[in-house]
């Protein structure tokens, strides 16, 4: 049914807007929630709602990203850049993410060396 339909698409529209809206307010939890919820509802993810489902994977990425939930983020962003690979924001969280793991790695060694001193 075609009001089924247009009523599933703004649901999905609505909450790939919750994300962004949580996104800016530091809500990273409610953030991928809300993504998680947008993906569950779309009815052709690698086709015509291919662009719907690189903005949740982008901003669930960015939501789990900020949470330190680094391995799943790059799960996300490695499949939003097989969707689309040219997609710029994309690139750019993948080049944040590598430094966010990097300075990670680099606190936690840091850390250690104390520890042994």
């Amino acid at each position: 049914d075609y009001r089924e339909e247009e009523a599933r698409q703004l649901l999905v529209a609505c909450r790939l807007n919750e994300a962004a809206c949580c996104l800016r307010c530091d809500e990273w939890a409610a953030a991928a929630a809300a993504c998680d919820a947008a993906v569950s509802r779309l009815s052709d993810p690698l086709g015509a709602e291919a662009e719907a489902n690189v903005k949740a994977l982008f901003r669930r990425a960015k939501a789990r990203s900020r949470s330190s939930d680094f391995g799943a983020a790059r799960r996300d962003l490695r499949e939003a850049a097989r969707l689309a690979p040219t997609n710029r924001e994309v690139r750019e969280l993948w080049s944040e993410l590598r430094q966010a793991e990097e300075r990670r790695e680099a606190g936690g060694k840091a850390l250690l060396a104390k520890m042994g001193a």
